[in-house]
This record gives structure tokens, C-alpha cells and sequence, in this order.
């Protein structure tokens, strides 16, 4: 399974500091995904397909500018954030998997985000 959020942008980005928050976002997502798979599978719970590696034409031109592509990503990690707050009253599981990723990001990610923009 290929993770559409950040795969098309990640190829096209040609700011070198903002690639660099772009990698760090897809790791975090790949990562972040093969975890949630892992407890669908131990649930038991139904995995969907979703897209594969072949619906995605890489010889496309370039969609985003890279000032849209950090603003996308510091979007999405506020969403995370505010997503922090409803998975504390959710499963135990699900709160553990939020705090693990959330964790892992560096005291300064923010604020480099921020600069960027």
C-alpha cells in the first residue's frame, strides 16, 4: 500500500529545507500507518486496499508549490493536535499509538515549520 498523502509531493519539492520536512512527514506517516495496520490485524478489523503503487503516474508535472506543500504539512499537524485531545477519551490503544508518533517529533519542528513558511 503507497501513502498517497505525501508520495506524489515528495518527489516534486525543490526547496532543500522544505524536502527535508517533507521526507520527515512521510517517514512519520509510513510509519504511523503500518502501526494502524498492525492493530486492524490484531482486531481482526477489515484492511482496505486503498491505491497501490500502480495508480500513481510519476512522470506527472508538478502540482504544488513547495510554499503549498509546507503549509499542507503544518495543516495536517495542527489536525494531529487537535486529534490529541479526542484520542485521550478513546481506546488505550489508539492513545498510546498518538503519543508514540507525537513524541517522536523534534522540540523544534514547529518552529522550523514556521520559519518556512
Amino acid at each position: 500500500m503507497v501513502n498517497f498523502t505525501f508520495f506524489p509531493i515528495i518527489h516534486t519539492v525543490e526547496d532543500k529545507e522544505i524536502k527535508q520536512v517533507v521526507e520527515y512527514a512521510y517517514d512519520l506517516s509510513l510509519n504511523y500507518t503500518e502501526e494502524i495496520k498492525r492493530i486492524f490485524e490484531k482486531e481482526n478489523f477489515p484492511i482496505l486496499q486503498g491505491f497501490t503503487d500502480e495508480d500513481l503516474h510519476r512522470n506527472t508535472p508538478r502540482l504544488f508549490t513547495d510554499l503549498f506543500m509546507i503549509n499542507f504539512i503544518k495543516s495536517m499537524a495542527k489536525v494531529d493536535l487537535s486529534t490529541y485531545a479526542i484520542s485521550r477519551s478513546l481506546s488505550s490503544k489508539i492513545y498510546e499509538l498518538f503519543l508514540k508518533h507525537v513524541l517522536k517529533l523534534p522540540r523544534n519542528w514547529m518552529t522550523k515549520q514556521s520559519r518556512l513558511c
